[in-house]
């Protein structure tokens, strides 16, 4: 058996089911699973018939499902950014405690649409425990604009938007060493060197045996690496610098449907004028965010996220009184 997953709070759910219509298209050998970094009670507070249908439809882990430690004061801690993608080694532990019979398991952001079967990755699993994916495999201009190679080093060489993990005694050491990690370090901190669990994923090639840096270009192309892949379409598939490659996923990190003009909030280096080839993309993305109500979903306020503002706001005010 093999699983695909990915993580989100509520406003992110019109996302995470577009992933999965995409992912059920071309790769049905996949169960397709969402982990839920949030509360059902507060999807059900809003009465809306069709939100609830569409998530009560869903394969869902809810978050209070795993295995942490000081479960109140994890979910404290983090913003939502922070939480949603501190949980990422939990859930790889707990879908692989609860699964039978299960070979690998792949993550996707939510914001990822799939383009192509991904059974190539039984082959390249035979030898390897990890497969990540490298932001770019070429250098990027240094004019000043963004997303730049230093930005990259800040935020990590790897793009944890993807990885996929054979289940093995190397990928539980690894599981182990990376909860302890975020359940203390996955913050947003340049400062320090911290970029929430990708800068972590550095260590990976290193600390672990059996990592495959995969740089198909057709793997999580995305605004970062844009620089270096045109993309193409014919005989209904999409694919990747004169047809190099197929296009086997995109990541549409920083896209809002209420900007569609904008390729990504995170950058400033192309625009749809200059990369017309990508449009198809972004048109079909914005028809299947449309379809699962993402005007609606996206208003949803996480149930962590509101906790963890009261909770603030209690500390200040007890602060003070002292």
């Amino acid at each position: 058996m093999k699983i695909a997953f990915t993580i989100c709070s509520l406003n992110y759910f019109a996302q995470a089911l577009s992933l999965g219509e995409s992912l059920n298209k071309m790769n049905p050998q996949y169960q397709y699973v969402i982990g839920l970094v949030d509360k059902l009670d507060e999807l059900y507070k809003t009465e809306d018939k069709e939100l609830i249908s569409l998530v009560e439809k869903s394969n869902i882990i809810e978050i209070e499902k795993l295995d942490i430690p000081e479960f109140d004061s994890f979910c404290l801690k983090y913003d939502i950014v922070e939480l949603n993608t501190a949980v990422k080694p939990y859930y790889f532990e707990y879908i692989f405690q609860n699964t039978k019979d299960l070979e690998y398991i792949i993550y996707f952001d939510p914001d990822i649409i799939v383009y192509s079967n991904l059974n190539e990755l039984d082959k390249k699993l035979e030898n390897y425990n990890f497969v990540i994916t490298p932001h770019i495999i070429s250098p990027l201009n240094d004019d000043g604009l963004m997303i730049d190679e230093k930005q990259i080093n800040n935020t990590g060489l790897y793009n944890a938007g993807f990885l996929c993990i054979k289940k093995s005694e190397e990928s539980q050491r690894f599981i182990n060493w990376w909860k302890e990690r975020l359940s203390k370090y996955c913050y947003i901190c340049f400062d320090e060197g911290l970029f929430v669990d990708q800068i972590w994923i550095n260590f990976l090639p290193i600390l672990f045996e059996k990592t495959l840096i995969e740089k198909d270009l057709g793997y999580n192309v995305a605004f970062w690496n844009l620089h270096e892949r045109c993309i193409g379409f014919e005989n209904d598939q999409y694919y990747i610098n004169n047809k190099e490659t197929d296009l086997k996923f995109y990541h549409f990190s920083g896209f809002q449907l209420d900007s569609p003009n904008i390729i990504s909030k995170h950058q400033n280096r192309f625009d749809f004028e200059r990369r017309e080839d990508i449009m198809p993309l972004f048109n079909d993305y914005t028809y299947l965010l449309n379809k699962y109500l993402y005007n609606k979903f996206i208003k949803l306020e996480c149930y962590y996220v509101k906790k963890r503002w009261w909770y603030k706001c209690l500390n200040s005010f007890f602060t003070w009184k002292l």
